[in-house]
């Protein structure tokens, strides 16, 4: 821990010239239920953010909320996708206190293209949304979900 803030500098970041140097590490309890840390390497993070940016046909146009806290590994996935693609990663400060209304208007002001978003907080989105007759942002063409199974009902709602 450093006991002042580093000055800031215009000195360029060293570049990384080693994909098998770790960019983080993220802690898990795995199977055994003791914590321990996994290093994940760039070549990692950019061979998965490369190809899902290939599978979704991300391009500099898109945008994506940045949801997930960064000590879950998902953020990876909201931030490095649309950078690597030259597109943008939305930050908001509490993006877990978005009701269905806030999440619309920020997609709306912010041009989202693109949600990641929990099931359990996909499928109570999309029921407020349904109840209340809200339709999706017009911005949204790709939309991420994972944690849980959703219903066929649900996705096409």
């Amino acid at each position: 821990m450093l006991d002042e803030p580093m000055a800031p500098t215009t000195q360029p970041l060293e570049r990384v010239t080693d994909t098998a140097a770790p960019i983080y590490v993220i802690f898990t309890s795995g199977t055994t239920g003791t914590p321990k840390g996994v290093l994940v390497p760039h070549r990692g993070v950019a061979n998965m953010a490369l190809g899902m940016g290939r599978l979704l046909g991300v391009e500099p146009s898109d945008s994506l909320l940045q949801f997930a806290p960064l000590n879950f590994d998902a953020s990876a996935l909201q931030i490095f996708v649309p950078l690597l693609s030259g597109g943008c990663s939305v930050l908001h400060h509490r993006p877990d206190r978005l009701g269905a209304s806030d999440l619309m208007d920020l997609a709306r002001r912010h041009a989202l293209t693109m949600l990641d978003l929990p099931a359990a907080l996909w499928r109570q989105w999309v029921d407020t949304m349904t109840e209340e007759g809200m339709r999706m942002a017009p911005s949204i063409r790709a939309f991420l979900t994972g944690g849980e199974a959703l219903s066929t009902r649900t996705l096409r709602r």
